[in-house]
């Protein structure tokens, strides 16, 4: 899901709202691996309680990853924690939008066709997402091991590579 898809901030208001997505084709289901699906029930468990514990207080909009008091995050601040989390992992080279693109390389590596791929994206095009990730394709065989490539890769200005583990 592209942070755009979701709110945008009025500039005559300076307030967040809910935007509608950028075409029809981008409200749909995405199939998520059970492993996404544990992280998120724990994380669903976790703001269960954060709510209970500010009670009234919390507003209820039904987000995912609200703030902490359930309303929509400020664009700035999940670039805020963003750049803490990253950095904290020593990659202050990776962007946000990066992990778009690993996501579709991982599930290309896992073989995963590529039509399928195309609706976890939401490209309207099987050629967007071919012609955007053939390169990686041709990098490794499907249900080979990745590793991200060097940070140095990204801070000389060459693209987030994931590569064949050794």
């Amino acid at each position: 899901m592209r942070r755009t898809n979701a709110l945008y901030s009025s500039f005559s208001t300076r307030r967040l709202q809910f935007a509608e997505p950028k075409t029809s084709s981008s409200l749909r289901t995405v199939v998520l691996p059970k492993l996404a699906v544990r992280h998120l029930q724990d994380h669903k468990k976790r703001q269960d309680a954060e709510r209970a514990a500010i009670g009234d207080a919390w507003q209820e909009h039904g987000l995912v990853f609200p703030s902490s008091i359930g309303t929509p995050i400020e664009p700035r601040n999940v670039n805020r924690r963003w750049d803490e989390l990253r950095k904290a992992a020593g990659l202050d080279w990776l962007r946000l939008h990066d992990l778009r693109h690993g996501c579709a390389t991982f599930l290309l590596a896992q073989g995963v066709p590529a039509r399928a791929i195309m609706e976890v994206l939401g490209h309207a095009e099987i050629g967007v997402t071919m012609n955007t990730y053939t390169k990686s394709r041709e990098l490794h065989q499907p249900g080979e091991k990745l590793q991200v490539s060097s940070s140095q890769d990204r801070r000389n200005g060459v693209p987030l590579v994931l590569m064949p583990a050794l």
